[in-house]
This record gives structure tokens, sequence and C-alpha cells, in this order.
């Protein structure tokens, strides 16, 4: 799905996408598939736009191909059929009489057209690259959104005036229903209010909404934006977000209110689209609700973190009241800042009565290190921090930073400390703690993983996201319910004898029921959720696992899509649907009577979905044109040399050669083993960066000049990773441990891992 468009009466729509399909609001089917009868060869698809005229009259899309049609709503007959644009027609919009249709593509044109019968009147170039909003603010004059903002008169194609100029964040467009107030992007992730009339920009911004479409209330009271991850809605003469819906499975691509009702619709590009509103909204569309599902309570005395869903309920900190004339500053699922011309008495005051209003008890604070205001609600935290805003563009002199951090229900005092010693930088708080211990660094990682695991927690590796590994910390990240939880464990400044286990508890709003015995597993939630886990359940225990636990955490399990395997038994695909969010869960079996489950897009990052041919073909590289990393000639001088087997590369510091003699030696050694100079590259006492060839490989030297000793970097697909590398080995962490040998995620392994990690001397620990 591309686009949607809705009848100025509410009653009807339009989707366009892979079909161009007209629809009754209180339908479930859709009434006509505008396209059936043309023949394949002429339609393009998809269909990138579509529109209805103001005038209800009119239903206008284009296609891929450039192709413009126009029908007549009432019964669907075909007015106009042209060629509109040379390449894709990216965007459409009539005018507020009706009698002018603009539309574009990705070469920055604008196209006027007499809607009535299709012929041309005017056209401009309004950009070099895409243009892709449009909008009538009168029936003369267009404003255009892509690289800038622009307002043109549409007959005769002169540019009026710029309103923000220059790499607009996510171009989009907002139009009051008076016609009076625009609302559009600007560089800053800011969308800006513009009153039309005066031609002068509105006092309030809609700040950090990241948008990239906007779509005013009937009233005009309410402004929706949609960005890469949520949906919010805000107060359109206070500027605040006073409800955030967030998105998975599939970009937004259209936002409309109905009239009257506040009703939003939302329509996601993997093809759903939902109503957003009350109860009463429904009855007035003639649609039955979905249902509310009930959600799991925690048991009494049960120390175990809620679902996300079930957060979501208790306190949302991104739409939660704020104090007038405020300026966000930073915000996610737990944790929102701001900036406010306040007092910090005036705030306590605010936050003491709001919270209070709400069922929020005010608890003391744990003492001078954590400052501060607490509040308790159905065993949930939230603290309310107030500093001096820091001086920075954009802040106001004077003004107030507050920081609202909801840390959920799970206390990390609940966690076992493992062979804690006495020390007087041993702290704990209701979301954070720290403590020492004289054990090993291995014992530590290998106890945190059982024990917490015990606790109900799940340690995971980040998908889609690499980082290099300190040999002598560690840092773990672990899911329960809708909670979060970070492990750092590492020496501290004034003891290399001791180690420092920090423990931290926030929540997400991105969270899915993991099997209790995964143990580990692979999870991302930056964009969409992506998850791989491996459980000994088999598959017919997996799916009743999920349609159990999914219900329980508020996902509602759709039959359309579902499939179970019923002749192999070997495959099940589950679909659920919370809020904005689509999910499908893809089960497989296993050998042994397993499943393994995925979520999302995780082939390309998880070292278990790898294919035997692709591992085959990593172990054949040998044969392959490139230089083995043990074989590679360092410079003399070279020092604190560490070959990181993982992220592919030789890391070093040099003494006694500078950034342009390394060059030397690097370019002298390559040539004489046939590799060719990609261009001309860097080559300065400040900096080098230089790239060889030799065949499809490559082979890239980085240098740089830091802290008085110069750093150099050798990596690419040329440097070959088989052979022995010249360094003792080192201790790992498990993560590395189980994907460096392609270990299915879990914790079964954890007794063979420490064993092996315990015939390495734990000395002076180099990364390998």
């Amino acid at each position: 799905m591309q686009c949607l468009a809705l009848a100025p009466d509410g009653k009807q729509f339009v989707l366009g996408g892979a079909k161009l399909t007209l629809w009754d609001t209180a339908t479930p089917q859709p009434k006509l598939d505008l396209l059936a009868k043309y023949k394949g060869d002429e339609v393009e698809r998809p269909v990138r736009a579509v529109g209805i005229s103001p005038n209800g009259e009119l239903l206008a899309a284009g296609d891929q191909s450039g192709k413009l049609r126009i029908w007549q709503l009432s019964d669907q007959s075909e007015v106009v059929s042209i060629q509109a644009q040379k390449g894709h027609l990216t965007e459409l919009a009539f005018s507020p009489d009706s009698r002018l249709l603009a539309t574009t593509s990705y070469s920055g044109e604008v196209v006027i057209w007499q809607a009535a019968d299709g012929k041309q009147v005017q056209s401009f170039k309004a950009g070099d690259q895409e243009i892709p909003r449009l909008a009538f603010l009168t029936d003369g004059l267009l404003v255009t959104a892509g690289r800038d903002v622009q307002i043109w008169d549409a007959e005769n194609g002169t540019k009026q005036s710029v309103l923000t100029k220059g790499h607009v964040t996510g171009p989009a467009l907002g139009l009051s229903p008076d016609r009076q107030r625009l609302a559009f992007n600007d560089s800053e992730s800011q969308t800006q209010l513009w009153d039309v009339q005066k031609g002068a920009a509105s006092p309030n911004s809609l700040r950090r909404a990241a948008a990239h479409l906007i779509e005013f209330s009937p009233d005009g009271k309410l402004i929706a934006t949609a960005g890469a991850s949520q949906i919010s809605i805000w107060n359109a003469s206070r500027g605040n977000a006073v409800q955030v819906i967030d998105t998975e499975g599939g970009r937004t691509v259209a936002l409309k209110w109905l009239p009257e009702n506040r009703a939003l619709m939302v329509a996601s590009e993997q093809g759903r689209v939902r109503f957003w509103g009350t109860a009463g909204a429904a009855a007035k569309l003639g649609i039955e609700p979905l249902s509310q599902p009930v959600l799991a309570s925690k048991a009494a005395g049960a120390k175990r973190s809620l679902s996300s869903a079930r957060f979501e309920q208790i306190i949302d900190v991104r739409s939660f009241p704020q104090l007038p004339e405020s300026v966000p500053m930073w915000g996610d699922a737990g944790i929102f800042t701001y900036n406010a011309p306040v007092s910090q008495k005036v705030a306590e005051l605010f936050y003491r009565y709001c919270l209070g209003k709400a069922g929020w008890a005010e608890m003391a604070s744990a003492g001078p290190s954590q400052p501060g205001l607490y509040f308790h609600k159905e065993g949930c935290e939230l603290n309310i921090s107030m500093y001096p805003a820091s001086e920075s563009p954009g802040t106001r002199a004077g003004d107030l930073q507050i920081g609202l951090h909801f840390a959920g229900n799970y206390d990390v005092r609940w966690l076992p400390r493992i062979s804690p010693i006495d020390s007087p930088s041993t702290w704990q708080s209701f979301a954070s703690a720290s403590f020492r211990t004289r054990a090993s660094l291995t014992d530590v990682e290998v106890a945190v993983l059982k024990l917490f695991h015990e606790a109900g927690w799940t340690a995971y590796t980040r998908l889609n996201a690499a980082s290099a590994e300190d040999p002598l910390s560690r840092n773990i990240s672990m899911l329960q319910g809708g909670s979060v939880l970070t492990v750092s464990i590492g020496h501290p400044a004034d003891s290399t004898d001791e180690l420092v286990v920090q423990t931290s508890v926030n929540i997400s709003h991105k969270s899915l029921p993991i099997p209790p015995d995964a143990g580990w597993i692979e999870f991302d939630s930056s964009t969409d959720l992506a998850l791989v886990a491996n459980t000994s359940m088999n598959l017919t225990q997996t799916i009743e696992y999920f349609d159990r636990e999914m219900a329980a955490e508020g996902w509602l399990s759709r039959e359309a899509g579902r499939h179970i395997d019923e002749e192999k038994h070997e495959r099940a695909w589950l679909p659920y649907i919370r809020g904005q969010q689509d999910v499908l869960l893809r089960l497989a079996a296993l050998p042994e009577g397993k499943t393994r489950i995925v979520v999302g897009d995780a082939e390309r990052s998880s070292w278990q979905l790898q294919t035997n041919a692709e591992r085959t073909a990593d172990a054949s590289t040998t044969a392959q044109a490139g230089l083995e990393a043990a074989d590679f000639e360092l410079p003399k001088g070279a020092s604190s040399i560490r070959f990181d087997v993982d992220q592919k590369k030789i890391e070093f510091e040099l003494s006694k050669t500078t950034a342009k003699d390394l060059a030397e030696q690097f370019i002298k050694q390559l040539e004489a083993l046939d590799w060719t100079r990609e261009g001309a590259g860097i080559i300065s006492d400040d900096y080098v960066f230089i790239t060889y060839k030799k065949g499809k490989k490559e082979i890239q030297l980085r240098g740089r000049p830091a802290d008085k000793k110069p750093s150099a970097m050798i990596s690419g697909d040329g440097l070959l990773w088989s052979k022995p590398l010249p360094a003792a080995p080192v201790r790992i962490s498990y993560e590395t441990w189980l994907r460096r040998n392609h270990k299915p995620a879990s914790l079964d392994q954890l007794d063979e891992f420490a064993a092996e990690m315990q015939k390495i001397p734990a000395g002076s620990q180099k990364k390998n």
C-alpha cells in the first residue's frame, strides 16, 4: 500500500498501491478494484498517488509510469487518461475549488492540469530532486515540499515565497480544514506552523516531531504526525503531544481524520488500515470496535516485570502533561526531557498535583545521591529530575530542564549479587545498583547469566548492530516483560584486583514474550521488531505458548495470514496485532523436537540463520584472492596490536612511524603482492586513507595522529582469518564465543564456554 484518499463526507475512501480499490468506510471489503478492467501493460504498478476532489466528484490516481487517470466518483466512469509525467507520478493535489490538479515526479517538475478534461495549464521546476508533498493553499497558490518548502502561483508558475530552505527533514505538509494554517518540517526535525493569511510563522511549533506525514483534525485542534516509529497526536495551540502511538510492521503511508467524529485513519505499507477513536466514534461510523485484550497482571509478591502494554496503561511519559511553554529535548519509551521557563518550586507543585490526580503516591528520595521527586503506582517508579538547563543553541536563559524517568516495576535490588565485597562505593536504588567483587571477569559473567536467568531475565545479542569488544569488561543486555536490564562489568579506576558490577533497568514499548528456556536470543527494536530465539518446546507447544502469552501481553491473534503446516508440521506463521503494531512470528521445527522463532528481517545479521552454503563460502576464503591477517607485515615500532577477528580489522599504534611513512610501507607491501591501488586516496601528515583491490577484494588503510601517537587500522574483505594469529589467545565474552563458533543461541553451552575460557590465563588481556 502506497497512498490513501478520503472523500469529503468521510463515507468512502480509496487505497492505492499494488491495487486501486474503492471502499465504504463502514465495510470491511472493497467495493471495487478500479484497475481490474485494464490490461497488464496499461498500468504500471504500484499506484503512487491518489486524491479525491474537495467537491467529492472526482477521483484521481497516478501510477509508476507517470500515467494520470481521473474517474467520476459517483459511477466510477473514467473521464481523463493522460501521460502526466515522464517518470513515476509521486504526488498529486486538487485545488479547493476542484478545478485544478497538480502532479509531480522524481524530476522536481510540477504540472498543473484542468481536472475536468486533463488539459495542461502550466508546468514549472520546483526543484532538482523529488517533490514528495504538494498542497493547494488557495485556488491559485500551491505549496511544495522537497529540499525546500516553497509557495507558487499555480497558474503562471512563478515562485511567491520560500518558507524554509535546504535539507528539510522528511518533507511533509499539513493544512488545516479552513486552509489558514500550514504545517511543514524544517531542517531541525521540527514541524513549523505557518499563518497563511498573515504570511508569517506561528509562535509555536511541534518540537522533535520528525514527521513524514502531517494531518490536522476536522476542528483544527489536533494535529497527527507520523514518523519512523510512532504516530503522535499534538495539541495544535500548545504544541505538546497528548498521545503517542508506537508503530511496528510497516511504514505509515497515510493519515486521514474522518469528519465530525475525531476518528483517525492510519494506513500502513504492509496493507492494513486501522481506525483510531472512541467507542462513540465507532458507533457513528457503524463499525464494531476491536475487542480489548485483558492484560495479565503480576501475581502478588512476584518479582517479575510487567508487559509493555501494561506499562503503557500506567503512564506514557511522552504524552504526560507538561509545564506551559515547554520545549521538548529528547524522549523515548521511558525517558522524556524538556525545558520550561519555571522555577523548581513551581515544577514540583505542578507534578505533585498532576501525578497525585493520576493516582501516583510520592515516596521519599533514596538520598542526596538520588535527587528529585519519586512517585510509585502499582509497584512502578517514576523519577522527576530538575536542573538548570545547560546553555546551547535554542535554549532560553533561565530555563529549568525537567526529566521524567519511568523505570517500570522491576526493582534491581531483587537481583542476586555475585561474590560481593564490602566497599564504600556500593550503592543501590530501585532502578540502578552497583557493587564490587574480586571474582574473575569470566566467573562473574557466567554467574550473572545463570543467576539472572533464574530470576527471569533473558540475555540478548543485538541484531543489526556491530560493536568492538573490550577484553577487560563485559556489557550484557537482558529482557523480561517490558523491561530492559543493562549489566556492566569492569575494573574501577582505583583497582585492578576488583570488578564493579553495575545494573540498571529501563522500559521498552516494543517487546515480545520469550520462552523461559531460551536463555539467550538475538533481538532488536531500534526500528522494526526483530527476534531469533530457540526453545526446547516442539512446534505445537510453541504455537500454544505464543497464542497464550501474546494474548496476556495485549496482542490480538489474526486469522488472515495465519498458517500452520499441517502435513509435515515443520513450520507455522502466526500474525498478531497490538495497537498500531503488526508482528509475524515464523516458527520452524528443529532437530530433537526443538523450535526456532524468527520475527522480522533477521537473516542478514543473525549468525544462526546463515546458510550452510554461506558458511562454506566463508570457510573457503583462503582459496580466493586475499591476504592473511596473520601474514600482514606491520611496520616496525607498531604497538598495542589488536587482531579483531569479529570486526575483521587490525588496529595498532605507531611510536616511530608517521602516518605518511606508514602509507609508503603499506603501498610497497601491497603492490609487491600485485594489489592495485583504487584512486588516489588521501596521504598527508594528518591523515591517510588508501584502498587496494585484487579481483573483488579490498584492503584499506586508515591512519591519523591521536594523543601524540599515530594510530592505524587495516580492514576490508581482502583480509583473511583462517591462519592462527601471532597473539596469545585471550578470554572473550560468551556472546562473542557463540557467534564465532556458530552455536545456537541459548545458555546450554555455558559450561563448555566456561571450561574453555578457564584454560586461557586470565592475565593481562589484549584484544584478539
